[in-house]
């Protein structure tokens, strides 16, 4: 609204609120009964737009605790087509009226990350919990409960080409091996985490896979050139001239040292 309080238009325009968390630090000492709790706050972030039928609601939400989370929400209208009488979807769709399909189909986003974190030269480690080895009994695990986050380094993109594992609740850690921490003498980092997404279902050699290179795999990591950081309408979903492109921005033997 305007000073006159007439509502107006503004185009192109990003939505930046805070919105209470819920409990930040809640805790009872169980020594002397004292109580203490912390709300927390967000920063949120966000945008709409359209993409034929849909609307994608785009969420940046800063949490207090450093954590940055992405959160996309799908409105819109459903992408349907008719069907004839009696005929069955065969479990390839879902029909929401009477002869009007909706088509199973997938959403899918990519999150380009160019990490600077305390200076470059960043490293990449996938990071998986594993059982510690020995068994019951055993002088290196005697009571068989020992466990640890076992850390792999990417040395090259192919290496870098990996997917979420929820038998290891597997992360990934972007690193600043060069900055070490004052207090766990470990170098400062951020976690990247992405779970609970399928993996591209078209098959290998489909129209689709062919042309969404990117979503093969849930984490691709290359080395930073300045021109990742544009748009390159070559790659676009809407380009037939070179389809499988983004999957080869960088060699799969690049060296990522």
């Amino acid at each position: 609204m305007n000073r006159a309080g007439e509502s107006t238009t503004i185009k192109n325009a990003i939505c930046i609120h805070e919105e209470d968390a819920g409990i930040l630090f809640k805790h009872t000492d169980f020594r002397d009964d004292s109580v203490i709790v912390t709300r927390g706050r967000k920063l949120i972030i966000s945008h709409i737009f359209t993409a034929a039928n849909y609307e994608y609601c785009v969420y940046w939400i800063f949490h207090q605790d450093g954590t940055v989370q992405l959160e996309i929400k799908l409105t819109g209208i459903l992408n349907t087509y008719a069907m004839n009488p009696g005929e069955d979807t065969k479990g390839w769709g879902t029909e929401v009226y009477p002869g009007v399909n909706a088509h199973n189909h997938q959403h899918l986003f990519c999150l380009r990350v160019d990490p600077n974190i305390d200076g470059p030269n960043n490293t990449v480690f996938q990071v998986d919990a594993l059982p510690g080895a020995g068994e019951v009994g055993s002088a290196e695990n005697p009571y068989g409960n020992a466990f640890y986050a076992q850390k792999t380094k990417y040395n090259t993109v192919e290496e870098s080409m990996s997917d979420y594992d929820g038998a290891t609740s597997r992360t990934w850690e972007m690193a600043n091996t060069n900055k070490i921490n004052p207090y766990s003498h470990k170098p400062v980092s951020y976690k990247l985490v992405s779970r609970e997404i399928p993996g591209l279902l078209p098959k290998p050699g489909s129209l689709v896979w062919k042309r969404a290179g990117f979503a093969r795999h849930a984490v691709h990591v290359t080395k930073c050139k300045i021109t990742y950081l544009l748009v390159d309408f070559s790659i676009l979903t809407i380009s037939r001239r070179r389809r499988a492109n983004s999957s080869r921005r960088s060699s799969r033997t690049t060296d990522l040292r």
